[in-house]
């Protein structure tokens, strides 16, 4: 059963959504709506038909929740989602990213869904996967790390030796970037790749 842009629920037999993914993107310099509310904690957020509405609380008793809306084109990443019959759940800001979580049924879904948002907005990566038949992917040393670059391979070995992946973070993004002697943008860029290319291998296998 699966949620329609309106509302309302309707049931499809053998639509089964068994892949559950977290993903992250920048909407820094987009025409998202989404982009002007990175800053404030968010109530909902919407799509119905062509719209996009968005539900902020501001946080003062005076104005209370406002609502803000905006006619999506396909330059928005909500656009993307809405192509691949996926509901994009918004998240937490973390990093100046923002955590999307979404709903797919197999993995050439998800790999189209990643691949189109790269289209629209940068710095996109998986940060969680889950599936139906398996435990989390969160252990990036089980996988083929073959398949990163050297640069890739050198900066998540670093990011992981310095506590970046610890729960709580032994290091925070923009230190790790200071010691790596590398602006938070490439760190950004070689991080994602990474993590997307090593999560995508483990579903796959």
């Amino acid at each position: 059963m699966n949620a329609t842009e309106d509302g309302t629920t309707v049931s499809h037999p053998g639509d089964e959504r068994e892949i559950r993914a977290e993903i992250r993107f920048d909407l820094t310099g987009t025409d998202c709506i989404l982009e002007g509310t990175q800053e404030e904690p968010m109530v909902r957020h919407q799509l119905m038909n062509d719209t996009c509405y968005v539900l902020s609380d501001v946080g003062t008793k005076a104005t209370g929740v406002t609502q803000t809306e905006t006619t999506i084109d396909q330059s928005c990443p909500c656009a993307v989602f809405r192509r691949h019959q996926c509901v994009p759940l918004f998240g937490a800001v973390e990093d100046g990213t923002t955590v999307v979580t979404t709903y797919l049924s197999d993995r050439d879904t998800l790999q189209q869904l990643i691949e189109e948002l790269r289209e629209v907005v940068d710095h996109v990566s998986l940060r969680r996967l889950t599936t139906s038949d398996t435990d989390e992917f969160t252990d990036v040393r089980t996988a083929d790390i073959s398949l990163l670059t050297e640069r890739e391979q050198e900066t998540l070995t670093r990011a992981i030796e310095a506590g970046y992946y610890d729960d709580p973070r032994g290091i925070e993004f923009e230190a790790l970037a200071s010691r790596l002697g590398i602006s938070k943008s490439t760190l950004s860029q070689r991080l994602s790749a990474a993590e997307s290319k090593l999560l995508l291998d483990l579903l796959e296998g």
